[in-house]
């Protein structure tokens, strides 16, 4: 599968220090965050650059709210790093916590996601296959009904 081309690793770096991660992390990272959204909204894994008219993603808004959704998860990613435990001390007061990191998508950017393929429907249109050998059934020019010849009126 190709990655969604809706977020690239410039997109990224603009929220981080050039110095966290390599751009083949960051790549790799939003490859991982595409196939999820593919996997949570399967329509899509329709191309940006299809000449597909009912694309979801052929709509500036439908694509923007997918790259902001997958840039958001990218973040958080970054910023939770390996989602070891960390600890917080304020006087007396003391806490360890573990960073969730068992969904790279929130519940709400879910919604999102299967929102821009709520109304994606590929279009059906008719086709005919052929299962005899080309030529095997020759279509009349004219109508049985149509010719002069006698036969039984059923």
């Amino acid at each position: 599968m190709t990655a969604l081309p809706v977020l690239i690793v410039d997109d990224i770096k603009a929220f981080i220090d050039d110095d966290v991660l390599p751009d083949s992390t960051i790549q790799s990272m939003i490859n991982t965050a595409a196939a999820r959204a593919v996997k949570v909204a399967p329509c899509l894994r329709v191309p940006i650059g299809s000449t597909d008219p009912v694309s979801p993603l052929a709509d500036e808004a439908s694509a923007e709210i997918v790259k902001d959704v997958m840039r958001s998860a990218v973040l958080r990613w970054i910023d939770r790093g390996s989602g070891a435990i960390y600890s917080e001390q304020s006087g007396d007061f003391s806490r360890s916590i573990l960073k969730d990191s068992a969904n790279l998508f929130r519940p709400n950017e879910i919604r999102d996601l299967q929102e821009v393929c709520q109304d994606y429907r590929r279009q059906q249109t008719a086709s005919t296959i052929l299962t005899g050998a080309p030529n095997a059934y020759q279509v009349p020019n004219v109508h049985p009904f149509v010719l002069d010849t006698d036969g039984p009126w059923y």
